[in-house]
């Protein structure tokens, strides 16, 4: 049981993966679940582009698409990260790019963990949980 990262794309690599692992890890916790396999999939916009079309409907790139396989309290899950959307987002948004990754990575795994961003009150709740965890992170809290 354990975080995994896949990557689809060369020349990249997580910095500090083992410190990104384990935050994950305690956001789970933190959460009050379990984890199993959480598996994170670094790819391109052609490649989501696909999963988005075939499993969504939606002929568009987006940073995050999030598959639950979960049982329970038992987090099993794949999160694809649309590398191109993400660093596009973090410079339209002004964001170290490093920064926005994380965000996503988090924000993929909130929805694994039952947050929405449907409804403007869930949007808020989902943005102040991902800025709690984001401060923790940054600020080496964890």
């Amino acid at each position: 049981m354990a975080v995994k990262f896949n990557y689809q794309i060369e020349n990249f690599r997580i910095k500090n993966s083992a410190r990104i692992k384990d935050w994950l890890e305690k956001v789970i916790k933190r959460e009050g679940f379990n984890l199993g396999d959480l598996i994170f999939i670094f790819t391109d916009d052609n490649f989501i582009i696909e999963i988005n079309r075939e499993f969504l409907e939606n002929d568009y790139s987006t940073d995050v698409i999030a598959f639950n396989y979960s049982d329970g309290k038992n987090i099993n899950a794949e999160i694809y990260v649309g590398l191109e959307t993400v660093y596009r987002n973090a410079r339209i948004l002004g964001e170290k790019r490093r920064d926005e990754l994380y965000r996503v990575m988090v924000h993929g795994l909130l929805h694994i963990l039952g947050y929405d961003d449907k409804k403007r009150e869930d949007r808020i709740r989902m943005r102040e949980r991902e800025n709690e965890y984001m401060e923790k992170i940054v600020d080496n809290e964890f």
